[in-house]
């Protein structure tokens, strides 16, 4: 039989410390408060009409709904996650006839956990990837799962987690490519640019941060690239691409335009300054009141900037960082509304295996 060798060792702790937070996040999540928020009504709405009639039509009466001159709504929100719920839709009608009416909430929860799971996952195979060991890939995976704002989502049906997957995974397969040769770096370079573009069709305001993940491509080797790192590129536009022209499609398909469903009383008019220090340390919305793992992560990306062979992952994370606070430090809905602590707040995925590589 082969022998263990540190590599497997590290390999098989990583998927113990995922398998593990699986088993914390689905025991602990609760199910009675999800679908109790219009936002994430409307995108299983959506999901359900899909599968059920294949329109995206749904009744109107939403809040921000937008109606169409045929008599129903359609979600002014991304296309992203329906799209993923529709198989859980579908599977809904036989699981209540086996298990009772009311009892597919469990299906749908079931999908939060698996996002955030794989967000846990993205993180600690990232940290692998940046140098870090046995102990820091389960510090980057305990740290998004149940350390960061990602684990209260497992009650809710919104698209931070999947937003969080489609981060971490664009960011490890970018790094990943750069260290490949021939197709396996062009395999991951597409996968990076899917991943991103996947990011985009979630939320269409996210267009704006698409390339910020791929930042790893851009920055590694001399300049001018090679002919094989311009075909890297070329694949991750590739990847890109179908996501990207998905949501386009479903844009013009719902709203007759695309990038129209945010000029409907949706604007960026809060002071960018008083949102950002609430949303970094304020009392009641503070990113590291709640997330003070995030302080020790800042740490972590700053010794990954100094090393060259991490240096595309530490800017992508750090540009991504800043865009994302920048951009809803002035959003009208800045604190994400109800509840305590951050919400809008991507962040936590990729500081939590920075700070995991130096762990």
């Amino acid at each position: 039989s082969m022998a263990r060798t540190p590599l497997n060792a590290r390999g098989r702790a990583l998927g113990l410390s995922v398998v593990a937070a699986f088993v914390l996040l689905a025991g602990t999540a609760e199910e009675r408060t999800f679908g109790t928020v219009s936002d994430e009504q409307q995108m299983l709405y959506t999901a359900i009409s899909i599968a059920t009639t294949g329109e995206l039509g749904t009744a109107r009466g939403q809040t921000f709904s937008i109606p169409r001159p045929g008599g129903d709504a359609v979600s002014p929100y991304g296309m992203g996650l329906p799209l993923l719920e529709v198989p859980f839709a579908l599977a809904a009608g036989p699981w209540e006839a086996r298990f009772g009416a009311r009892t597919s909430q469990t299906l749908f929860v079931l999908l939060q956990v698996l996002l955030v799971t794989a967000a846990a996952a993205g993180a600690g195979l990232l940290a692998r990837t940046l140098g870090a060991g046995a102990f820091g890939q389960g510090l980057a995976v305990f740290g998004t799962a149940l350390g960061s704002p990602l684990w209260p989502y497992t009650a809710c049906g919104f698209t931070e987690p999947l937003q969080a997957v489609c981060f971490v995974f664009a960011v490890l397969f970018a790094v990943r490519a750069v260290r490949a040769d021939g197709r396996a770096a062009m395999r991951l370079a597409c996968a990076a640019g899917f991943s991103t573009g996947w990011l985009v069709l979630t939320k269409v305001v996210n267009l704006l941060f698409f390339p910020l993940p791929l930042l790893p491509l851009l920055l590694a080797g001399p300049w001018p690239p090679s002919r094989g790192r311009v075909r890297t590129w070329c694949a991750a536009m590739a990847g890109v691409a179908a996501p990207v022209a998905a949501m386009l499609v479903f844009e013009v398909v719902r709203f007759g335009r695309p990038f129209s469903s945010y000029t409907r009383g949706q604007r960026f008019s809060h002071p960018p300054l008083d949102g950002a220090w609430r949303l970094l340390v304020g009392p009641n919305k503070g990113l590291f009141l709640f997330f003070p793992l995030g302080l020790l992560a800042v740490t972590g990306l700053a010794s990954l900037l100094r090393r060259k062979e991490a240096r595309g992952a530490a800017v992508s994370t750090l540009a991504l960082s800043v865009g994302l606070l920048a951009l809803y430090a002035s959003w009208w809905a800045w604190d994400g509304s109800g509840g305590w602590g951050p919400r809008l707040d991507r962040k936590s995925t990729r500081l939590n295996s920075s700070h995991a590589n130096i762990s």
